[in-house]
C-alpha cells in the first residue's frame, strides 16, 4: 500500500489525507520512541567508571593537595578555599608524575619544568594539553574522586 495515490493529480482530499498518515506516524514515533527508550534497559557505560574515598575533608588543610590512588591510577587532590579539585597526576608531556606546589599554588612536573595552573591548563613548558580533570566530591564529610 503507497502512502501516495497513484494518479498524477492529488485531490483536496488525497492530500489531506496523505498529510494525516504522515503527522500520524510523527505523532506516533515522538509518543512511542522515547516510551521505548525509557523501559530498555541501558546497556551503556556511564561517564564514571570508578569511584573511590580517598580520605576525610579534615585530612586537608586549605591550600593544600596529596597525590592518591583511584582505581590503581595517580590523582592529585587539592583543597581550595571553596571545594577539592581532583586532576591525574601524570603529566601529559612525558607521564611523569606532577606534584602540587602550595606555595604558589601551582602543579610542577619536575621531569622537563611544565607548569599547570588551579585548574590544570598549562602555564609554561612543553605539554600539549592541559591535566586531565576529575570530579572531586565531598559526601559526609568522605572526599570521593571519580575516574
Amino acid at each position: 500500500m503507497s502512502i501516495l495515490p497513484q494518479h498524477s493529480e492529488m485531490s483536496r482530499r488525497g492530500f489531506l489525507d496523505w498529510m494525516l498518515r504522515i503527522l500520524t506516524v510523527i505523532l506516533g514515533v515522538s509518543v512511542i520512541g522515547p516510551a521505548i527508550s525509557y523501559i530498555w534497559p541501558s546497556t551503556r557505560k556511564g561517564p564514571v567508571q570508578h569511584r573511590e574515598e580517598v580520605g576525610s575533608e579534615k585530612d586537608w588543610a586549605i591550600w593544600t593537595g596529596k597525590v592518591v590512588s583511584v582505581g590503581e591510577k595517580p590523582v592529585v587532590v587539592i583543597r581550595t578555599k571553596t571545594e577539592f579539585r581532583a586532576f591525574s597526576a601524570v603529566c601529559p608531556h612525558l607521564g611523569c608524575l606532577i606534584v602540587w606546589n602550595q606555595g604558589k599554588r601551582v602543579f610542577d612536573c619536575p621531569c622537563h619544568g611544565a607548569i599547570f595552573d588551579l585548574d590544570g591548563k598549562v602555564i609554561a613548558g612543553p605539554p600539549p594539553r592541559p591535566l586531565t580533570v576529575l570530579s572531586a566530591n565531598v559526601v559526609n564529610e568522605k572526599v570521593f574522586v571519580s575516574i
